[in-house]
């Protein structure tokens, strides 16, 4: 009797194929799996770097912003520049001393000249009161110009090519009717408060500032000399190639820029119309993100909205190609498929060595019983050793998995220990980062010696009761305090009895107020109280504010024990102190927490110019 081998020589293959086919499926599945994970991950450091971009998108706007405001502020705060403007716009219409005029003419504009290149501003222009255009300087990178307006018999201008240092001279002016960008008359009223806010111009989106120039100015009625609004200073600069150049070089992008009317500046000069799907209105200032196709280019974008006034001014998109997220991709998964593709060489030893070892057995089995078929004597010795060998590899086999298995418990075990130490750790120090943060806010808002609020604290408790007063139509009041005999107990007993005597005021006045007022100190003797949500009437919150105010004068002139200690033991003074009060109404946004503290101010030194421990309210003179 034969047995054929042809039976375990099929089985073998079939299990090397089988082991083939299986590291086959399986390295395809892990190539699919990863090479979609790989794309979202891509996809996501796409719109991970759009949104970086996005910020540095609004840093630099802001930072701009700023420097612009500052700019504004340090032209509009020079001295007497009220004083000029005022001159210009009073005897520029004369002949008369036409030298004086000329010099005053050539000395502003030298200063703005300097102040423009100086800030990289694009155009600054000086209005007076009537918003007549006094002078101006233009920075276009092609022809730099600045000059003033002729006003007699009918408005010019007379302008001159002046670089960085330049004057203006007879010789270099030249007069044209009109300087692009520049106009001769401000467009409505003259705005009396800051302001920066986006604009086009002329197909460029640009940011303007808007900064009152204030001075002295003779009052034909009182005959005294009082601040006023006497010209506006008004800025330009262009969000232009430059802009764009940095933001990309940034930020690794391209950026275009436009206007409500187009494009405006940008890498992608294909890119004219910006898609507009899903853009935020101003009441929802969010960024949008969406798609576009750019000369069958497809990007990913951020659309950053600016508006001015509730009005879309224009538009920055900051834009990232979709070729390079398939680029790497593509190469990821190159990568992965040589991966791939060498496993299964080594696959290949492994199936072999599978199929051998389920097939040996069945071969020497099948071998015996064609020996013991045979009648040899050395059958029985065969299927011994047979079995032998069998035990001991599975049993070997066996012990190996579990091994191996012990020890992926233990280092995940391992793992799992660190991750959460680490998680505690994590937690620890963001606790100590917040209770640190959460310190410096505190001492950042709060008066150090007192621990009131301060200047800062109070600004703000400041917005939101003038903006609950706007919605109430409910008074509110601030009441500026000055203590009158604080000084004397300073040079007598030195800064320690001075800062006991403060801690006691802001005792006092803490208490003689209601939980929802705010009692403030802006530094040395000065206190400032604010009472919100008065009453509707006028002349009951008035009544409200002066009792209080009177209330409090009476419980500043109390008189102070001090105990003070020194080496010598303890020491009680006795100090009396009184103070001057002067207090401002204000309701519905009329006026911004300077202008009222100024106000109260001015009240208070009317109450001691009185004979002080006085209480003053500030009267609207117009």
């Amino acid at each position: 009797m034969k047995f054929p081998s042809v039976g375990v020589t099929r089985l073998k293959t079939r299990l090397l194929l089988g082991a083939i086919l299986i590291g086959v499926v399986m390295a395809l599945a892990t190539m699919l799996a990863v090479s979609w994970v790989i794309s979202e991950q891509y996809l996501n450091q796409s719109k991970a770097l759009l949104e970086n971009a996005s910020r540095i998108v609004e840093e630099n706007l802001n930072e701009r912003k700023i420097i612009q405001l500052n700019a504004s502020h340090q032209l509009a705060s020079q001295k007497n520049l009220g004083s000029t403007i005022w001159y210009l716009g009073q005897y520029a219409k004369e002949d008369a001393n036409a030298e004086m005029l000329f010099v005053t003419y050539q000395n502003l504009v030298k200063n703005i000249n300097e102040l423009g290149h100086v800030s990289n501003i694009s155009r600054i222009s000086i209005y007076d009161i009537s918003g007549h255009l006094i002078t101006f300087a233009s920075f276009a990178k092609n022809q730099e110009l600045a000059g003033f307006v002729e006003r007699s018999p009918t408005p010019y201008f007379k302008v001159a090519q002046l670089h960085m240092g330049g004057e203006l001279s007879r010789q270099n002016l030249r007069e044209v009717s009109s300087v692009p960008g520049v106009d001769l008359e401000f467009n409505g009223p003259l705005p009396s408060k800051d302001d920066v806010h986006y604009a086009a111009m002329d197909g460029m989106l640009e940011i303007e500032s808007y900064v009152p120039i204030m001075g002295k100015k003779l009052d034909l009625v009182t005959r005294k000399q009082e601040i006023k609004q006497l010209g506006l200073v008004v800025m330009a600069r262009q969000l232009d190639q430059t802009f764009v150049d940095q933001i990309s070089n940034l930020a690794n992008v391209k950026t275009n820029v436009f206007t409500s009317q187009g494009f405006s500046v940008g890498n992608l000069l294909d890119y004219r119309i910006p898609d507009l799907a899903g853009v935020p209105q101003p009441s929802n200032q969010v960024i949008a993100s969406n798609e576009v196709v750019v000369s069958g280019e497809k990007f990913h974008q951020y659309l950053i909205p600016l508006h001015t006034n509730e009005k879309l001014v224009g538009t920055i998109a900051v834009l990232n190609s979709e070729k390079i997220v398939q680029k790497n991709t593509l190469e990821m998964i190159g990568i992965l498929a040589l991966i791939a593709t060498s496993c299964l060489f080594l696959i290949l030893p492994f199936g072999w060595y599978l199929a051998n070892s389920i097939s040996q057995p069945i071969t020497r089995l099948s071998r015996i019983f064609r020996d013991i078929a045979s009648g040899k004597e050395f059958a029985a010795n065969e299927l011994s050793g047979l079995n032998y060998r069998q035990s001991d590899e599975l049993i070997e086999l066996t012990q190996s998995f579990i091994g191996m298995h012990e020890v992926v418990n233990q280092k995940i075990a391992q793992i799992n220990e660190i991750n959460s130490s680490l998680e505690a750790t994590v937690q620890l120090r963001t606790n100590e980062l917040q209770l640190a943060n959460d310190e410096l806010t505190k001492l950042s808002m709060r008066d150090a010696l007192t621990q009131l609020p301060n200047r800062r604290m109070f600004n703000d408790r400041f917005d939101y009761a003038s903006a609950q007063s706007k919605r109430t139509n409910q008074y509110g009041a601030i009441i500026f305090i000055d203590l009158d005999n604080f000084k004397p107990l300073n040079d007598q007993y030195g800064h320690g009895a001075g800062d006991l005597l403060l801690i006691e005021v802001a005792r006092r006045l803490t208490g003689s107020v209601r939980e929802t007022d705010t009692v403030a100190r802006f530094g040395g003797d000065e206190f400032v109280v604010m009472l919100s949500k008065l009453e509707e009437e006028k002349s009951d919150a008035t009544a409200h504010a002066a009792t209080l105010a009177e209330k409090l004068l009476t419980t500043l002139c109390e008189p102070y024990e001090i105990v003070m200690t020194s080496g010598t033991g303890e020491k009680n003074v006795v100090h009396h102190c009184t103070a001057s009060i002067g207090v401002v109404m204000f309701i519905n946004h009329e006026a911004s927490s300077e202008e009222l503290l100024r106000r109260g101010d001015a009240a208070m030194y009317q109450a001691k110019e009185a004979g002080r421990n006085q209480v003053r309210f500030f009267e609207q003179h117009d």
